[in-house]
């Protein structure tokens, strides 16, 4: 192990001083944070501008494009119906329950429905359920619309002449008008008059989904990049001939895990700066984009998100070790990766399916599977409670696919090393290692 350490230190140095490397952790994500700024403000709120087919509602977006209504069940008792020739009724359909919407959804009379909660002036909540997740596009324009009506209603001196709305009560709602909770989750039919609440285990769950939606681009970029340079650390050394040289004094499974480990400690640093990075833009893209508001990031999921992290690194650079150790030339390497890589990203394939039934047998059989797990067993973690069992045998069964992947390897590394730079056909390699185990 002391000469795998020494490995880890001369390839941690070596590769955080490479140009790109230093480049894609320090400066790309200040770049990605000021253009997503550029949107959010100039994009998604560009205020002050009009046009003819600006609609009838002062202030709200362009609702010419938004196709049916939504529905709005008032549980607080403090708003009117939207009145004829206001505007609002165009685009907002009144259900006396959370019932009478339901059913006009299943119907698809309505696209979504929001409810209001019975102590709205306390907390602004309103819940909105929609047969699928949307957290830009249409999410936003009715979010806009809703909050938009409330606040037109709220300000309206007839409304409040009877006394029943506090002044105080007024100007809090007015400045911070909305606090959405988003989700895909269809509710059951509740009781005439009971406001509508999801499940404790689906609250939020629109606004928490973008956490794995989000750290699966940020893995996958990590890992990618990192497993990067470790495959183009051991191409290079094997199309120079210096790794013949460097495996007299080493065998290949500390050299191979020194690699590794290197890797993925850059990989862990570039994480830590992209999710700095996001955290320090979530207050302003919070009040932009209404998926994100209400964004809580629990701590457990925090501690399953790295421990994936550094299991599927582990597995992703066991896997390039051995697209390295099977090609002659870097530019080869590089094309198998990318193949290799596929079966990692797959489950983002799925995400409507993980976000309407994370617990079924498709998604938990992928959060147990090695080269899947990193990625579906976080996003099922932000949707649902994993039991304690499937987490056990999911990350043994992926520190197992780790130590394989390396030590497969190692074997495959030093087959291909004996046989002086000429890559094994693929029928043969199982039989290579073998003979040389």
């Amino acid at each position: 192990m002391n000469k795998a350490w020494r490995v880890f230190q001369y390839e941690f140095v070596t590769n955080f001083k490479r140009r790109g490397y230093l480049i894609m952790t320090f400066i790309v994500p200040v770049l990605l944070a000021a253009g997503a700024l550029v949107i959010v403000s100039g994009v998604l709120n560009p205020g002050g501008e009009s046009d003819e087919s600006a609609p009838s509602i002062p202030g709200m977006p362009d609702l010419s494009e938004m196709g049916k209504p939504v529905g709005l069940v008032d549980a607080s008792g403090l708003f009117t119906p939207p009145q004829p020739g206001s505007g609002f009724d165009e685009h907002i359909k009144p259900y006396a329950d959370e019932a009478a919407a339901q059913a006009a959804l299943e119907a698809g009379e309505i696209k979504s429905y929001f409810v209001i909660d019975p102590k709205y002036l306390e907390d602004g909540t309103v819940y909105r359920y929609a047969e699928q997740f949307d957290f830009i596009g249409s999410l936003l324009t009715e979010t806009d619309l809703i909050e938009g009506f409330l606040v037109h209603q709220m300000l309206d001196e007839a409304g409040h002449e009877t006394g029943a709305v506090e002044p105080e009560n007024v100007y809090l709602r007015s400045i911070d008008s909305v606090n959405f909770d988003l989700t895909v989750v269809q509710p059951e039919s509740s009781d005439a008059g009971e406001a509508a609440q999801p499940e404790s285990a689906s609250r939020g769950a629109g606004a928490s989904f973008l956490l794995p939606y989000i750290f699966g681009i940020v893995m996958m970029m990590g890992t990618l990049f990192a497993s990067g340079y470790l495959m183009t650390s051991i191409a290079t050394e094997k199309e120079n001939r210096t790794i013949e040289i460097v495996l007299s004094s080493i065998k290949p499974f500390p050299l191979l895990l020194g690699k590794v480990l290197s890797s993925g400690a850059l990989g862990l640093l570039q994480l830590a700066v992209y999710i700095g990075v996001m955290i320090a833009l979530a207050p302003r893209l919070e009040t932009q984009i209404a998926a994100m508001a209400g964004l809580v990031i629990p701590t457990h999921l925090v501690v399953i998100a790295l421990l994936y992290f550094v299991g599927g690194f582990m597995v992703m650079g066991g896997i390039y070790a051995v697209v390295a150790a099977v090609s002659e030339r870097l530019q080869d390497a590089s094309q198998f990766a990318g193949i290799a890589v596929l079966p990692m990203v797959f489950p983002l394939a799925l995400i409507n399916q993980f976000s309407e039934a994370p617990n079924d047998a498709l998604p938990v059989i992928l959060s147990l599977f090695p080269l899947t797990s990193p990625m579906a067993m976080v996003m099922r973690a932000s949707l649902t409670e994993i039991p304690m069992t499937e987490l056990v045998i999911s990350l043994a069964l992926l520190a197992l696919g780790a130590v394989a992947a390396i030590w497969f390897a190692a074997r495959l590394f030093r087959v291909n090393t004996l046989l002086a730079g000429q890559p094994p056909k693929m029928k043969d390699i199982w039989r290579l290692v073998r003979e040389n185990t």
